[in-house]
Protein backbone atom coordinates (compact mmCIF):
# COMPACT_ATOMS: atom_id res chain seq x y z
CA UNK A 1 0.00 0.00 0.00
CA UNK A 2 1.44 3.35 -0.98
CA UNK A 3 1.71 6.26 1.41
CA UNK A 4 -0.89 8.28 -0.53
CA UNK A 5 -3.52 5.56 -0.17
CA UNK A 6 -2.71 5.16 3.52
CA UNK A 7 -3.05 8.92 4.02
CA UNK A 8 -6.43 9.01 2.27
CA UNK A 9 -7.63 6.08 4.40
CA UNK A 10 -6.43 7.86 7.54
CA UNK A 11 -8.28 11.01 6.53
CA UNK A 12 -11.47 9.05 5.83
CA UNK A 13 -11.10 7.35 9.21
CA UNK A 14 -10.78 10.76 10.86
CA UNK A 15 -13.91 11.91 9.01
CA UNK A 16 -15.70 8.75 10.20
CA UNK A 17 -14.73 9.38 13.82
CA UNK A 18 -15.78 13.03 13.61
CA UNK A 19 -19.11 12.08 12.01
CA UNK A 20 -19.98 9.39 14.54
CA UNK A 21 -19.00 11.42 17.60
CA UNK A 22 -20.85 14.46 16.31
CA UNK A 23 -23.93 12.41 15.46
CA UNK A 24 -24.06 10.79 18.89
CA UNK A 25 -23.54 14.10 20.69
CA UNK A 26 -26.22 15.80 18.62
CA UNK A 27 -28.76 13.08 19.38
CA UNK A 28 -28.23 13.65 23.11
CA UNK A 29 -28.07 17.45 23.18
CA UNK A 30 -29.12 20.31 20.93
CA UNK A 31 -27.24 20.92 17.68
CA UNK A 32 -26.02 24.36 18.69
CA UNK A 33 -24.67 22.96 21.95
CA UNK A 34 -22.60 20.32 20.22
CA UNK A 35 -21.32 22.82 17.69
CA UNK A 36 -19.92 24.76 20.64
CA UNK A 37 -18.56 21.67 22.43
CA UNK A 38 -16.67 20.37 19.44
CA UNK A 39 -15.79 23.68 17.87
CA UNK A 40 -13.27 24.67 15.30
CA UNK A 41 -10.62 25.47 17.86
CA UNK A 42 -10.58 21.96 19.34
CA UNK A 43 -10.33 20.37 15.89
CA UNK A 44 -7.77 22.72 14.42
CA UNK A 45 -4.74 20.88 15.84
CA UNK A 46 -5.97 17.52 14.55
CA UNK A 47 -6.75 18.89 11.10
CA UNK A 48 -3.36 20.60 10.82
CA UNK A 49 -1.62 17.38 11.94
CA UNK A 50 -3.35 15.42 9.16
CA UNK A 51 -2.44 18.12 6.60
CA UNK A 52 -5.98 18.14 5.26
CA UNK A 53 -7.88 21.13 3.94
CA UNK A 54 -10.07 22.32 6.80
CA UNK A 55 -13.17 22.63 4.68
CA UNK A 56 -13.60 18.92 4.01
CA UNK A 57 -13.63 17.75 7.64
CA UNK A 58 -15.56 20.75 8.94
CA UNK A 59 -18.28 20.35 6.32
CA UNK A 60 -18.56 16.68 7.27
CA UNK A 61 -18.82 17.69 10.90
CA UNK A 62 -21.60 20.17 10.11
CA UNK A 63 -23.52 17.58 8.10
CA UNK A 64 -23.24 15.16 11.01
CA UNK A 65 -24.63 17.83 13.33
CA UNK A 66 -27.60 18.21 11.00
CA UNK A 67 -28.22 14.46 10.95
CA UNK A 68 -29.81 14.37 14.39
CA UNK A 69 -32.69 12.13 13.40
CA UNK A 70 -32.57 9.30 15.93
CA UNK A 71 -33.81 11.18 18.98
CA UNK A 72 -36.67 13.54 19.80
CA UNK A 73 -34.32 15.48 22.09
CA UNK A 74 -31.98 16.57 19.31
CA UNK A 75 -34.27 19.10 17.64
CA UNK A 76 -37.29 21.09 18.83
CA UNK A 77 -39.31 20.08 15.76
CA UNK A 78 -38.91 16.43 16.75
CA UNK A 79 -40.46 17.13 20.14
CA UNK A 80 -43.30 19.16 18.61
CA UNK A 81 -44.53 16.28 16.46
CA UNK A 82 -43.96 13.61 19.11
CA UNK A 83 -47.10 14.30 21.16
CA UNK A 84 -49.67 15.03 18.42
CA UNK A 85 -48.32 12.25 16.20
CA UNK A 86 -48.40 9.69 19.00
CA UNK A 87 -44.76 8.80 18.46
CA UNK A 88 -42.62 7.05 21.04
CA UNK A 89 -38.87 7.32 21.54
CA UNK A 90 -38.41 3.91 19.89
CA UNK A 91 -40.12 5.20 16.73
CA UNK A 92 -37.39 7.81 16.34
CA UNK A 93 -34.73 5.11 16.68
CA UNK A 94 -36.40 2.79 14.15
CA UNK A 95 -36.44 5.41 11.42
CA UNK A 96 -33.67 7.74 12.57
CA UNK A 97 -30.76 5.29 12.77
CA UNK A 98 -31.17 3.89 9.22
CA UNK A 99 -31.71 7.39 7.84
CA UNK A 100 -28.60 8.64 9.63
CA UNK A 101 -26.64 5.73 8.13
CA UNK A 102 -27.84 6.80 4.67
CA UNK A 103 -26.71 10.37 5.38
CA UNK A 104 -23.37 9.00 6.58
CA UNK A 105 -22.76 6.89 3.47
CA UNK A 106 -23.72 9.73 1.12
CA UNK A 107 -21.51 12.14 3.07
CA UNK A 108 -18.52 9.81 2.97
CA UNK A 109 -18.96 9.27 -0.78
CA UNK A 110 -19.50 12.91 -1.74
CA UNK A 111 -17.22 14.65 0.76
CA UNK A 112 -13.91 13.73 -0.93
CA UNK A 113 -15.39 14.49 -4.32
CA UNK A 114 -16.86 17.92 -3.56
CA UNK A 115 -14.18 19.01 -1.07
CA UNK A 116 -10.97 17.24 -2.13
CA UNK A 117 -8.90 15.87 0.73
CA UNK A 118 -5.59 16.85 -0.84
Amino acid sequence: MTIEIALVLLILLAALVLFVTKWLRTDITKTSGTQDLQGLYSLRERIVALRVPEDSLLVGRSIAASASLASPVAHPANVLVMGPGGYRFVDYLKLGVPLTLVVFVVTMLLLPWVWPLQ
